[in-house]
């Protein structure tokens, strides 16, 4: 039962991994595949051309496996939204946990260059103007001390202000850890 209230699309707030980026110190792409992934390499996609200058790829689906042939740039997994999503299938057809996953990532080495969670907040309570209004009345406390809000829309329809985009930075773009609160259309 618990399963399935994780996939509850009428959930009205839930936390999710949307990109995870790690990087293990080796060029063993085989055994990241095979024994950390827990994925069969041979059912992989195998192209001869990176991105981030490694030098290949291996892909299945939006699960991304770079290679170079340089010890310090080693392997690198790539989930971006999808991929995150497809990857959660394997762990659940795995019976494990995202926490596990992590846990032996870090065994292995793993270092973690990039880790977004996602809120879908479906009830409100993220509500960007008010956090951006306190954020302007300094009513934010936080260990943070910057935060930045950005608005967009189209400049060819009249009264669209619900259907603008907004952003709302908490943090420095520059540290290690920051919040980025929006709403997706």
């Amino acid at each position: 039962m618990k399963a399935l209230e994780h996939f509850n699309p009428d959930a009205l707030l839930e936390m999710l991994f949307d990109y995870v980026r790690i990087r293990f110190p080796t060029l063993d792409v085989k055994h990241i595949v095979e024994d950390v992934l827990r994925l069969k390499l041979s059912y992989m996609l195998h192209e001869d051309y990176g991105f981030y200058s490694y030098s290949e790829h291996y892909c299945m689906g939006d699960i991304f496996v770079l290679v170079s042939g340089e010890e310090e740039k080693g392997v690198l997994l790539e989930l971006k939204g999808r991929g995150c999503r497809q990857f959660e299938n394997y762990l659940l057809a795995q019976e494990r946990s995202w926490y596990e996953f992590f846990m032996e990532a870090l065994a292995e080495g793993g270092v973690m260059k990039r880790l977004d969670l996602a809120i879908n907040d479906r009830v409100g309570i993220l509500n960007i103007p008010n956090l951006t209004e306190k954020c302007r009345q300094e009513e934010c406390i936080s260990v943070f001390r910057s935060f930045k809000n950005y608005r967009s829309g189209e400049l060819v329809r009249k009264d669209e202000k619900e259907c603008m985009g907004n952003t709302l930075y908490i943090g420095s773009l520059q540290s290690e850890v920051y919040f980025c609160i929006y709403v997706r259309p």
